[in-house]
């Protein structure tokens, strides 16, 4: 068993699934709301619920898929989904076969609006 799977089934399989769906991105939020930080980024995001989290607190999601075909065919793995979150004006979709540069001045704009 990989280590990534072993992240599957412990995140989602047994906290998502046995005891909240919310249990990462209310953990996540929960810290964000404590701190006194005026920019907070999370680095990944892989359900629906966690992004609208994200847009109900007014913040801005940055979507840069892998590109190219994925075989791991886990929940975790298939990104967000809801149409309302994807057309939503605090979401950004950045081009996965832009040179890094780009995507980060990208992101860097989108940060600093």
């Amino acid at each position: 068993m990989s280590h990534r799977e072993v992240m599957q089934i412990i995140g989602t399989d047994i906290f998502r699934k046995m005891f909240d769906q919310n249990t990462w991105v209310s953990a996540t939020m929960n810290e964000i709301e404590k701190s006194s930080y005026s920019l907070c980024l999370i680095d990944d995001m892989r359900f629906n619920s966690e992004a609208r989290a994200v847009i109900e607190r007014d913040g801005y999601i940055v979507i840069l898929n892998a590109g190219g075909s994925r075989i791991d065919i886990h929940e975790s793995e298939k990104g967000i989904t809801e149409e309302s979150i994807l057309s939503h004006d605090h979401v950004y979709h950045i081009d996965p076969y832009e040179d890094i540069m780009q995507k980060n001045k990208k992101v860097c704009d989108i940060v600093t609006g």
